[in-house]
């Protein structure tokens, strides 16, 4: 008795081995499908280019980024609340609360310039230290990385939707469409992986190598 993956490869190959002979006709229809699939495998390696530049210098940049500034709390921030002792160095995540606190109080005029006073100071260190970051990222390269990174997967993403859309009418047509499915699905070490994948995989394997697997 068969279990379901053997079944799914099995039909599979019997699809393949009924399909009808290839005509000039229907490598003509599959014409613009196959310069897809050929625009997909140089799309697959920009995307994995992109990829692993970005992911290095993105290591870099946690390596080398500037620290976040360590602020002192003065009497007027333990006043507020913002500290409990003069001096003590205030948690970063206390000074972007402060940034938020700071702009809501601004909509509201019954709130004095010196009420705010003391959170301008978070404000402008925040502000620096954001602009530090930003001008750190773009000069090891990691902004363009990032950008690249981005068309990249667009691009990727626009020929595959064009695949899948497209009709075919031979047995390469069909294994482009093939080698665009198995990259979407999860591999089989892949903790999301089911039964439902592996009973596609073996299908696109099955097409991808004319035969079962």
């Amino acid at each position: 008795m068969l279990n379901r993956r053997a079944f799914f490869a099995t039909t599979a190959a019997v699809a393949i081995a009924a399909a009808p002979a290839v005509t000039v006709a229907d490598v003509s229809a599959d014409r613009e499908l196959l310069e897809l699939g050929r625009q997909w495998e140089i799309a697959v390696e920009r995307r994995v280019t992109a990829t692993e530049l970005a992911d290095r210098l993105l290591a870099e940049y946690e390596r080398t980024k500037p620290k976040t500034p360590r602020l002192r709390a003065t009497a007027e921030d333990c006043e507020r609340g913002i500290s409990r002792n003069v001096g003590a160095t205030i948690p970063w995540e206390s000074v972007l609360l402060a940034c938020r606190r700071a702009r809501e109080w601004r909509t509201q005029p019954e709130h004095t310039p010196g009420r705010i006073k003391w959170v301008e100071r978070f404000e402008r260190a925040y502000e620096r230290h954001d602009t530090a970051l930003k001008v750190h990222a773009k000069s090891i390269g990691l902004t363009a990385a990032d950008d690249e990174y981005d068309a990249a997967y667009d691009a990727l993403n626009a020929i595959e939707e064009r695949i899948v859309a497209a009709r075919c009418s031979t047995l390469e047509g069909l294994r482009v469409k093939a080698r665009v499915a198995k990259r979407l699905i999860p591999p089989v070490t892949d903790v999301e992986h089911d039964w439902h994948d592996t009973a596609a995989l073996a299908v696109i394997e099955s097409i991808l190598n004319g035969g079962p697997i």
